[in-house]
């Protein structure tokens, strides 16, 4: 009886037990699946706020207002959500000075927060969670970027510009604003202009002021005989619908126009007509007023990274040359990526009378958003090894830069063309940085085959070409998007040249051109940096790229 009794008092207590062990099952059974369920919210909430961060930062490198910067942060917030939590269920924390939000002059600050349901969990009596998720985002400057393409554009940091027309003493320019040096050709000096400007690379000794860049032929300085019946001559520059006077420099493959204007002495007699001559060809000029006449032109397309022409003046009369002034003026015809953009001489034509020098502007390339520039030629013959390709296999950290010195890339496959296509593929096996600072050989050779519209097809993946409905998504990442070094001289262009790595530009790549079995590759310069390893507060240089990029200072929790 004993022992029954025992077991019965035995079986009471397990029942107690197990009904207490059996709520705290069903307890931590219900917050497994409440904290897997905010688990869950919380990554989402953290994407939204990463996004928002980020776009919003872009906004604010772009120059935008608080405003405008909130909406894009809202905005792409809201594009975040869906699963598990909706829009409705979540708030973006407004912004405030230091603040869960908050804009400053280089960071944006989000916070997006929601109160989620509680759901097995209420049986605790917990009804909500406030989940939470902060991102801050900064604008910093690329100092170094991840497997580029293997084509360098050029830039020139100019120390100092110089002018002489016909072989006579140089004239020295005065550095402005936006780029800009002016100055005056030497007063008595006749003939072509030499603009020549030298960057401030002078890693090597034999350069001790820096590498000279000539702009051969970039006018004519004309004295127009007392015995002509021209009495001026001046150009311009006709670009969308606006002229710029005294410009001598226009751009291959543009829709740029050369305008000459001719004034004659007194108003040409009956049957007598006024013509440019190019080469073999006569251009009829225009009558503006009985003493003004006008003619325009669209310049020779060229290969060339600069190549300059000349125009004569002509006075006709029934198919008979009165009076032939020719050169009476020149120009120069550059790549869209040629250092010097612009040369403007007034005036070039002289006369007895004329007093004072002749006043030239230059203005130094810049790389402007939303234009096309050559990322790769078929070829030319104005500098040798300038066809834009690199070797990456001579890449070098400073202080070292020649050849002969350590390669400090001891991975980096070497530079013939075998590799150079799947460099432009982006073959994620070539895994490097390259740096601001770093040097880098020009690659010798036209290599503009098929095999480079072969590996740019590889590379774009199937994508198709639309810039404006990239543009409009907000720009993200994108196959055609290729992120190349600018790069500056330190040396003259031989054969091959080395080249010191000065930034980092993106362009888009649209159609790959074929001219001739050649592939000329074009893109669009845009305002979007690719990831980078390397991204610092302060800009390293004067041409730094912006580069956004999250950041876990400042983060509250």
């Amino acid at each position: 009886m004993k022992l029954r009794q025992s077991a019965k008092d035995d079986s009471g207590a397990f029942a107690v037990l197990f009904a207490i062990m059996f709520i705290a099952i069903v307890g931590l059974s219900a917050l497994v699946t409440d904290v897997g369920y905010w688990y869950a919210s919380k990554r989402q909430l953290q994407t939204a706020a990463d996004a928002a961060a980020l776009a919003g930062c872009q906004d604010l490198a772009h120059g935008m207002s608080n405003g405008a910067i909130w909406a894009t942060a809202e905005d792409y917030a809201g594009r975040n959500f869906g699963t598990p939590l909706t829009l409705a269920e979540c708030t973006v924390v407004p912004p405030s000075a230091n603040g869960l939000s908050d804009i400053g002059s280089n960071f944006v600050k989000v916070t997006v927060e929601s109160n989620s349901p509680a759901f097995l969990s209420r049986v605790l009596g917990r009804t909500t969670t406030l989940i939470q998720a902060q991102s801050i985002a900064r604008i910093g400057y690329i100092t170094g970027a991840r497997s580029p393409a293997p084509w360098g554009v050029p830039l020139l940091q100019a120390t100092r510009v110089e002018v002489s027309a016909g072989g006579g003493p140089f004239g020295l320019l005065t550095e402005q604003a936006g780029g800009l040096w002016t100055g005056a050709i030497p007063t008595g000096s006749l003939g072509e202009v030499l603009v020549r400007a030298f960057n401030d690379q002078t890693l090597d000794p034999a350069y001790p002021d820096g590498v000279p860049e000539d702009a051969e032929g970039a006018g004519y300085v004309v004295r127009i005989p007392d015995t002509a019946p021209f009495t001026a001559i001046s150009t311009a520059r006709l670009t969308d619908g606006t002229e710029y006077p005294g410009s001598m420099v226009f751009t291959s493959g543009s829709a740029d126009k050369v305008v000459v204007y001719v004034t004659v002495g007194s108003p040409l007699a009956a049957g007598q007509s006024l013509a440019v001559t190019r080469g073999n060809q006569d251009i009829a000029m225009t009558a503006i007023t009985s003493t003004l006449y006008r003619a325009q032109f669209a310049p020779p397309t060229t290969t060339d990274l600069q190549e300059s022409f000349v125009f004569g003046v002509k006075q006709k009369k029934a198919g008979s040359t009165l009076y032939d002034l020719d050169p009476a003026g020149r120009f120069l015809v550059r790549r869209s990526t040629f250092p010097i953009s612009d040369i403007t001489l007034q005036p070039s034509a002289l006369t007895s009378t004329t007093t004072g020098p002749v006043q030239v502007t230059v203005k130094l390339n810049d790389y402007e958003y939303g234009r096309r520039y050559e990322l790769k030629v078929t070829g030319g013959g104005a500098e040798v090894g300038n066809f834009m390709a690199v070797d990456f296999s001579t890449l070098h950290h400073p202080p070292y830069w020649t050849q002969q010195d350590p390669v400090e890339y001891p991975a980096m496959p070497n530079g013939t063309s075998v590799n150079y296509y799947p460099y432009i593929e982006g073959n994620p096996g070539f895994n490097f940085v390259m740096h601001v600072g770093d040097a880098v050989w020009t690659e010798p050779g036209n290599l503009s085959g098929p095999q480079t519209r072969n590996a740019l097809l590889e590379r774009f993946g199937g994508e198709p070409s639309n810039f404006e409905a990239w543009e409009a998504a907000g720009k993200p990442e994108s196959n055609r998007l290729v992120l190349v070094p600018v790069v500056e001289k330190i040396q003259e262009a031989t054969g091959q040249t080395p080249l010191r790595v000065i930034s980092f530009a993106t362009f888009y790549v649209e159609d790959v051109v074929v001219q001739g079995g050649d592939v000329a590759v074009t893109g669009l310069f845009v305002e979007y940096t690719a990831p980078s390893l390397d991204v610092v507060d302060d800009p390293p240089g004067p041409f730094a790229v912006q580069a956004v990029h999250l950041s876990a200072e400042g983060l509250d929790f």
